[in-house]
């Protein structure tokens, strides 16, 4: 039986390069972040949930009626509204910022890539086939005109849904991220279109 090939591509990620498999996997807590994303993150935090605290204690508050300030429907409809979308606020930024603690892999095998999520609420095992994947890229997604401010590393399945890889991982290491991935691809026989822009001074060799 062979023995792996076990790379460490940059602090907190590995990559075993087996006959039949690569996997790479890497700890949220250990690779180096993004830290202007996650300041973004924690501030937006700091903002929603004192915010939906104050807009949920005063759609329940007994005083309005007390004070004769009655809602009319259209009122209570559209309080009720902000109500919700701001704790789905509160919930999906918790969620982003959960995902920090997470250790995170990719399979890719001859005929199927597989992503592998280890943490507190991460979802099940996601499963595509070699046909299924046609684009690789770490870019800025978007057109000219809407065009988003982050280089982030995705793929995109037949429907050109898009799957994100490695939220927090800093530019840099994300790029050779894409690099390794688009090797493999190649060595697996995958017919997988790659793009990008990004441009690095700190780019190592890799494996």
């Amino acid at each position: 039986m062979c023995e792996p090939n076990i790379y460490q591509l940059f602090s907190g990620l590995t990559h075993h390069n087996e006959p039949d498999v690569d996997i790479i996997t890497w700890s949220n807590r250990e690779t180096p972040k993004n830290i202007w994303l996650y300041l973004a993150f924690i501030g937006a935090l700091v903002v929603t949930i004192p915010l939906a605290l104050f807009l949920t204690s005063l759609l329940f508050d007994d005083l309005y009626n007390q004070a004769g300030l009655s809602l009319s429907t259209g009122e209570l409809l559209f309080s009720g509204f902000m109500v919700v979308a701001s704790w789905v606020a509160v919930v999906a930024i918790s969620h982003y910022l959960i995902r920090l603690s997470w250790t995170e892999s990719i399979k890719i095998s001859k005929d199927e890539l597989s992503l592998h999520y280890s943490g507190l609420f991460s979802p099940k095992a996601k499963r595509f086939t070699s046909n299924q994947i046609w684009r690789l890229s770490f870019e800025r997604v978007g057109n000219e005109r809407d065009r988003e401010t982050r280089f982030t590393l995705n793929f995109f399945d037949l429907n050109d849904k898009r799957h994100t890889l490695a939220y927090w991982i800093r530019d840099d290491e994300n790029y050779q991220l894409f690099l390794l991935l688009n090797k493999i691809f190649e060595a697996r026989g995958w017919s997988v279109q790659n793009k990008s822009n990004y441009r690095s001074n700190r780019i190592g060799s890799g494996p």
